[in-house]
């Protein structure tokens, strides 16, 4: 007669057989929350209870019950190790203040005191955020010595806003003299001439702007060249046009060095020669000045990760990814940076991904020249994803101190954890 298979009658088979399963789908569950390339706090949550649910599984051996503790001990460790990381994470919060500067710039760029003291807001949170890092780093026997570093530098960065702040507030808008700070502000404009990004920093400390005899609440203006013509250079600031050669001349205040010549305003009278501005300033009315704060069809966009975005007129996008703006043959000017906030919302509109890596055809930009033909650059390689840090607040409601030294005061204090490290002493 014939034999029939009645091992699964066996309880130990049978359990061994119901352990393979249920720790199958623990690691799918695991890849499947992975699938972004990290597993999130979160995530480490779903995973230890699901292997807590396994472990009163009828049936599991002693043996088996107790490689699920060790899986749910893993899980723990892991957990606590990737917070650790993200709090102390410098890309992180170097991100974060990015993020803050566009913010900031599309709300209050024609608006120089109020750009300022929200930008000493953002690098105050970056410095409380450096502050506490330093103190979990320290406590967990870790190295802190890359953020007290990073921590030097944004105090320094704190105390370059505060007085660029103080200056601004001191100014005439009347003086139609030079400049008297040593700070000056790096102002990019669309072909509209709204702004598409400001930056404040002292004189030299940017590349790919030219100076102007413009003034921005005080502090000599460089622009980013909108557009070149018959030999000259044209930079556009609200109803402002300032223009002059595309030459590299010497410099006159630097034996032996070279610039770009400066850009004079139209209404400049006289000294028009290449490399000098005369001392007549012109102060831009801000008022007639705005700032770019969205993306219109047409226009293009740039990420965090670098990803460029093309808005169509039906309000969709295509995202570009391994492609560069000379690729696309859109100027600098013309592409707007995007928050996060900004980002994620424009990825539900996103209707095609075209690699640049491969031959493709870019839209022409209204107003600019496209390639004569296709040309495909080097890859590209789009940075990781950036972790999701603490929540952000909006623009700052708290007024700030009103003098330089009341604000670097408060920076101070809120820092007290880290001097020890600074100057000594500190654990």
């Amino acid at each position: 007669m014939g034999a029939f298979n009645v091992s699964f009658l066996n309880p130990k088979i049978r359990a061994a057989k119901d352990y393979g399963f249920l720790v199958d789908q623990l690691q799918i569950k695991e890849n499947q929350l992975a699938g972004d390339g990290k597993l999130a706090p979160g995530d480490y949550d779903v995973l230890i209870k699901q292997a807590q649910g396994l472990y009163s599984h009828p049936g599991l051996s002693a043996a088996q019950r107790s490689n699920l503790l060790v899986k749910v001990s893993q899980y723990e460790e892991q957990n606590k190790t990737s917070l650790l990381k993200t709090a102390n994470d410098i890309s992180r919060v170097n991100n974060e203040l990015k993020d803050d500067f566009a913010r900031n710039g599309m709300m209050f760029g024609n608006n120089p005191e109020f750009l300022l003291r929200s930008n000493l807001d953002a690098v105050r949170l970056k410095i409380n955020n450096l502050s506490r890092s330093v103190d979990s780093l320290s406590a967990a026997g870790d190295d802190p010595s890359a953020h007290i570093n990073e921590y030097t530098e944004t105090l320094n960065l704190f105390n370059d806003f505060s007085q660029a702040m103080a200056d601004v507030k001191g100014s005439n808008v009347n003086d139609a003299g030079p400049s008297k700070s040593n700070y000056v502000a790096y102002i990019k404009t669309n072909s509209s001439g709204e702004i598409v990004d400001v930056e404040v920093g002292k004189t030299g400390s940017k590349t790919g702007f030219v100076e102007t005899n413009g003034k921005y609440g005080g502090l000599q203006v460089y622009g980013k060249v909108n557009r070149k013509e018959f030999g000259k250079n044209f930079f556009v600031l609200g109803n402002n046009t300032f223009s002059g050669s595309d030459l590299i001349v010497q410099d006159p205040t630097t034996p032996g060095a070279f610039r770009s010549a400066p850009l004079l305003s139209e209404d400049t009278k006289g000294g028009r020669n290449f490399g000098v501005i005369p001392n007549t300033y012109k102060n831009i009315d801000l008022s007639q000045v705005r700032s770019q704060n969205g993306v219109r069809a047409g226009g293009w966009a740039e990420g965090s990760n670098g990803f460029l975005y093309h808005k169509n007129t039906d309000g969709s996008y295509q995202k570009y990814v391994n492609a560069n703006k000379d690729q696309l043959g859109i100027s600098d000017n013309d592409v707007i940076s995007l928050l996060k906030t900004m980002e994620q919302g424009i990825l539900q509109s996103v209707t095609e991904t075209i690699d640049g890596s491969k031959p493709f055809n870019p839209p022409v930009t209204p107003g600019a020249s496209a390639p004569s033909a296709p040309v495909v650059g080097p890859q590209l390689q789009p940075q990781a994803p950036v972790p999701v840090g603490e929540s952000r607040t909006p623009s700052p409601t708290v007024r700030a101190p009103r003098s330089a030294g009341g604000i670097a005061q408060k920076a101070l204090n809120v820092g007290k954890g880290i001097l020890g490290y600074l100057f000594g002493g500190g654990e």
